[in-house]
This record gives structure tokens, sequence and C-alpha cells, in this order.
């Protein structure tokens, strides 16, 4: 099985990486629906094939899972950032739980992209901790966050 954008999905992402050309972070706001899950899979893959590391990161169980299976369908080589699942630290990219990421940032190595999906959640403490570790200092991280709702 393979991961195939839709055409709005394929423009979408030429825009995203227009913009990250020009700013260190973006924000994506698409319909619920609409494949930002696909969306952030082909991204991830994309960064990936060129050595970049790279972390997804979510607030749910189930996005965990969701999140796993469009990156299998992209072909994509993960590992897990989450309570009760394995950890490699060899992996270039990672499903990653907001919660078990806060807790271990010590012992974590920054990405250099971070995709925040539900990323209206982003100005809450626990997240807003992870993301500000992510990408604070003068490190040249990128950032997309992924919402239908950004208010």
């Amino acid at each position: 099985m393979s991961l195939e954008l839709r055409p709005y999905q394929t423009e979408l992402v030429d825009k995203l990486r227009d913009a990250l050309r020009q700013y260190r972070s973006v924000l994506c706001v698409s319909p619920t629906g609409s494949g930002k899950t696909a969306l952030a899979a082909f991204m991830i893959g994309r960064a990936a094939a060129k050595g970049l590391r790279v972390w997804m990161t979510v607030h749910r169980d189930f996005l965990l899972t969701q999140t796993a299976s469009a990156l299998d369908m992209a072909g994509v080589r993960y590992g897990f950032i989450a309570a009760g699942r394995e950890f490699d630290r060899h992996r270039r990219v990672h499903v990653v739980s907001i919660n078990t990421a806060r807790r271990r940032l010590a012992t974590l190595v920054r990405p250099d992209l971070i995709i925040i999906d539900e990323c209206a959640h982003a100005p809450a403490k626990s997240w807003a901790e992870v993301i500000d570790w992510a990408t604070g200092g003068d490190r040249n991280v990128h950032s997309v966050g992924l919402t239908a709702t950004p208010a």
C-alpha cells in the first residue's frame, strides 16, 4: 500500500515547503477530514529522505496509531516517544506523545522539523514546554502546525 496525495494536498505541501523557505514556523489550516495526517506523513517522508530528524507530536493515543498508519502507507520508518511503546533513539522519525516527551526532554535529541498536530493546543503549558524546548535557542528548527480550528 502506498500513500498518494490528492491534488489539493500536493498543492498545500508545495505552499508549505515554499513558506518554510522563508519562515521557521508555519501554520497549515485545513478542514477536518481533509487528510492533514496523510499530508504530514508525506512531508515527513521527504524530510527523512534528506536525513532530517522529525517529530510528529500528538496528544491522544488514537492519534499515535493514526499517524503510524499514515507513515506505514508512506513507507517511512519511525519510532515512538510514548508511554508503553518501545523507544528506539536511533530512529530519525518519531511519533511523539506530547505528555511523554514533556517528561523525557532531558533524554531526547531535538528534531530538525517538528510537526504539531492539533496545534490549537500549542499555547497549553505542556505543549508550549515541549515546543519551546524543541525549537528554542538559535537552532534552525522548523515547525509546522496542523489544525482545522486555529482559533
